[in-house]
């Protein structure tokens, strides 16, 4: 079975040289692993299953660019989590052509009241949204693992190899930014 970090960069090497027993082992020992790391972001067991297959196969296809990759876990988390963001994107912007459409159907379906209250509070969240996607892309990834994701800032720090203070930080002058900004919408500062 697979040894620490040395038998990765091995088993990586082999793997660019074209070796599929290398590469079965590889998925064998991280498949369920990296399917567990990209729940985290897509919510749904389905999902990530398919957003590691699919990993998985992009790896295989170019498994010649291996053989430069100095931290191999890294490697693989980090492909893991950047599809699982894009996965994340396009359903968003998929979302976002529904909302609109259901937008136009509660204008037709109810009372002029509801449905301002309705457009207000999707305004908020464009802008929220907006906000957040204004960050740094580091304090960005933090604020979404912590405070959308739920994942405690030691966790964060483990995964990003960052220290828990500085994860810490990050929230901090996350919400702090996101706070000023709201505030020239709202007209009041946020607590």
């Amino acid at each position: 079975m697979l040894k620490p970090e040395e038998s990765l960069l091995e088993l990586f090497h082999d793997i660019g040289s074209g070796k599929e027993t290398a590469f079965n082992e590889l998925f064998m020992v991280y498949y369920e692993k990296l399917v567990l790391f990209a729940k985290y972001y897509v919510k749904q067991n389905e999902s990530a299953e398919e957003l590691v297959s699919a990993f998985f196969v992009r790896l295989w296809l170019k498994r010649e660019q291996l053989t430069a990759v100095s931290n191999p876990a890294g490697f693989l988390y980090n492909g893991v989590k950047n599809a699982a963001l894009n996965h994340l994107r396009d359903q968003q912007k998929h979302n976002i052509v529904i909302g609109e459409q259901e937008a136009g159907e509660l204008f037709q379906f109810t009372e002029e009241g509801i449905a301002s209250e309705l457009v207000d509070q999707k305004e908020l969240q464009q802008q929220l949204s907006m906000a957040i996607a204004s960050l740094p892309e580091q304090r960005q990834l933090i604020f979404r693992l912590v405070r959308e994701d739920g994942l405690k800032c030691k966790e964060v720090a483990i995964l990003l190899e960052l220290s828990v203070r500085t994860v810490e930080n990050q929230v901090y002058q996350a919400v702090k930014s996101l706070a000023e900004t709201m505030k020239s919408y709202l007209g009041y500062l946020p607590k």
